[in-house]
């Protein structure tokens, strides 16, 4: 798809990058804004009788990591970091398709506790992991955009 559009994998990476990173900025900027902005779209869905679901807590742990444009782009550009012989192809795709399972378990489990998570937690303490995520989150934002502009610019990372 990317030839198609005439889209470079350093093209992808600078702009997956940029974007990754901008989330996580805006969630170290106000988080409390981002909390905030959550809890009133679950709302409606707390008043319907569905408080055993847990929106409160699932809107602001899980749904700013495990969505988005920058989760397409980051799957992309570690997809297209795939051998090109059929050498080592068997194990790349065994590896990867393991790393998606463990990824999608973990999400899961997060997904399925958060709402105890958050009342094991406290408020405050949730607060400082999603600022620590996010903050986390940030840097792989900008290594994702450093790698990016690495490949556009073969000169700068060669220091010449």
């Amino acid at each position: 798809m990317l030839n198609f559009f005439g889209i470079s994998l350093a093209a992808l990476r600078i702009a997956g990058g940029f974007v990754v990173a901008e989330r996580a900025w805006a969630l170290l900027s106000a988080p409390e804004a981002h909390e905030a902005r959550k809890q009133e779209q679950a709302a409606p869905a707390e008043e319907a009788g569905d408080s055993d679901v847990g929106e409160s807590a699932f809107f602001p742990l899980t749904i700013p990591f495990t969505t988005g444009p920058g989760t397409i782009s980051v799957a992309i550009a570690l997809g297209a970091t795939r051998p090109r012989g059929s050498e080592g192809l068997t194990e790349f795709f065994v590896g990867v398709s393991a790393a998606a399972l463990a990824i999608a378990l973990l999400i899961w489990l997060s997904y399925r506790s958060a709402d105890r998570l958050v009342a094991l937690l406290g408020h405050t303490r949730a607060r400082v992991l999603t600022r620590l995520f996010a903050f986390l989150l940030f840097c792989v934002g900008v290594q994702i955009l450093l790698t990016g502009i690495l490949d556009a610019f073969p000169v700068l990372a060669s220091g010449r």
